[in-house]
């Protein structure tokens, strides 16, 4: 019994329009149907979300978000299930409670090999763990028990997440609401107002933020209510550089940077390759994907290449090779989607010829349960599925990453055919322990990192010798919170266990 999917981690610009192909209520999580009851009874009643809260804090380009859901169970037999939901992109867990005995009880973040242990120990001795067990890429699950015949249970996710960023720097926040009757609904936003002029709104009617000592702020609360649309946050045109300090409860002050990348210029135009690899992954958890951004990718490469197709699953098929995208499209359109995928076999059968390729997947390893390697050259990744292992498919591919939910056709072939240069420093003195170096430097650029003075200066430098123009951090205007601390934690976790900060 599905009871929701979608969790969209489009840009505000490719938002709206795809607000009517998000399936909700809850906003991306999964309920299912649990094994007690027998699939052709119908006297079974839907589980229904009764309550939901969501309290958002914008901090520079970074948010943490707070969903509290109460969920009633209408039946009169008692039920367990599973809850499932993805994030966005650079997203994590950092908090997560279950009402016991009428109170939350905060829980933990966990691989799954320990969660499924613990479940099954503590659900012996009927207890309920209140786990949450990182699945794989973003996607995330908790098992819920009892649901009390004609009861309730309340639950509380707190995760941390970047703000989805377009290629001209703009930024924005997407929290999406059920499609469903609600007995209350309350929305909370706080976005740190920098000296900037009010974010833009949409979804709560005519709401609109209100200043509030160093915040811009808006609340909302409505009873018997079905949202028709989802909730959005757009910044306003921000400067070409950003930055935000902001001390944590243990005293620690972290900060973070963020300008426009540098423009590539030469004096040398730049070409497509006259012969493209293309990577097809065609194992099952592609099967139910729309895939037409990927085809439209294809289809709009310059100048007609040439290309070799390796379609993957458990064992990468031999290489079949096509004159025209329109060929290679008609023959992907036939490639029948099933199985389990394996990376590492993938990257022992390419050839290290020089011939670029482009790995269109999800990054979801299901078989060879190894991180994405590839030895020789990277190929550049292409993703444009909401449930992926982004952050894996970056440490395989040095960062080259594009994904088709944020970034549009025109700004993808840009950086298919003109890379961008790489981040390769920080130059400056004062601080410690910087996430986000060694990535292409297309669009917005973000660091973080802990401050270790009272006052440092400092400069991103990119490939090629260009440096960004000095950001000045000083402790003195740290904020009190959490959130670049947890955006840090978050950052420099390729498998997460555990989200403290």
């Amino acid at each position: 019994m599905k009871i929701a999917a979608g969790f969209s981690a489009l840009l505000l610009a490719a938002v709206l329009p795809a607000l009517a192909q998000i399936i909700v209520p809850p906003p991306g999580l999964i309920f299912f149907r649990p094994p007690q009851l027998e699939l052709n009874d119908t006297n079974a009643a839907p589980m229904q979300v009764q309550e939901m809260s969501v309290a958002a804090s914008v901090r520079g380009l970074f948010a943490t978000v707070d969903t509290t859901l109460v969920f009633k169970n209408p039946n009169p037999r008692l039920l367990e299930g599973d809850l499932v939901f993805p994030l966005p992109d650079g997203a994590a867990v950092c908090g997560y409670a279950l009402d016991i005995n009428g109170a939350l009880v905060d829980g933990v973040v966990v691989k799954k090999e320990k969660a499924r242990v613990a479940f099954e120990a503590e659900t012996r001795r009927r207890v309920d763990p209140g786990i949450v067990e990182h699945v794989k890429g973003n996607l995330y699950r908790t098992r819920i028990y009892p649901l009390p015949a004609n009861g309730t249970r309340t639950i509380r996710l707190s995760y941390t997440t970047p703000l989805a960023l377009a290629p001209n720097g703009d930024a924005a926040l997407l929290l999406p609401l059920p499609r469903e009757t609600l007995g209350k609904l309350a929305v909370k936003i706080e976005v740190a107002a920098d000296n900037l002029p009010p974010p833009e709104l949409g979804g709560l009617g005519d709401r609109r933020f209100e200043q509030a000592e160093n915040f811009w702020r808006v609340e909302s609360v409505a009873t018997n209510t079905t949202p028709a649309e989802d909730v959005w946050v757009a910044l306003p045109k921000l400067p070409d550089q950003l930055q935000a300090v902001e001390k944590a409860p243990d005293g620690s002050v972290w900060f973070a940077i963020s300008a426009l990348a540098p423009v590539l210029t030469t004096d040398k135009p730049f070409a497509p390759a006259a012969k493209y690899r293309i990577l097809w992954d065609a194992s099952g958890s592609r099967a139910a994907a729309d895939l037409q951004k990927e085809f439209d990718l294809l289809a709009a490469l310059p100048m007609k290449p040439a290309f070799e197709l390796i379609v993957f699953r458990d064992v990468p098929e031999a290489p079949r090779g096509f004159a025209t995208a329109d060929e290679l499209l008609a023959a992907l359109k036939e490639v029948p989607c099933d199985g389990g995928s394996d990376f590492a076999a993938l990257a022992a059968a390419l050839p290290d010829d020089g011939v670029p390729a482009l790995l269109f997947t999800d990054g979801l390893d299901t078989l060879s349960g190894k991180p994405v390697e590839f030895t020789g050259a990277k190929p550049i990744a292409i993703v444009s599925q909401m449930v992926a292992d982004r952050e894996g498919l970056r440490q395989a591919c040095a960062g080259a990453l594009i994904d088709l939910q944020t970034t549009g056709t025109p700004a993808a072939l840009e950086q298919i055919i003109n890379p961008p240069p790489r981040v390769t420093g920080v130059k400056g003195t004062g601080i410690a322990q910087v996430q986000g170096l060694g990535r292409p430097a297309a669009g917005r650029v973000t660091l973080l990192g802990r401050l270790d003075a009272a006052e440092a200066a400092v400069r991103i430098e990119y490939g090629g010798g260009t440096v960004s123009e000095p950001f000045t951090l000083k402790v003195a205007d740290a904020r009190e919170g959490k959130t670049l601390a947890t955006a840090w934690a978050a950052a420099c976790m390729v498998s997460v266990e555990a989200c403290t900060a």
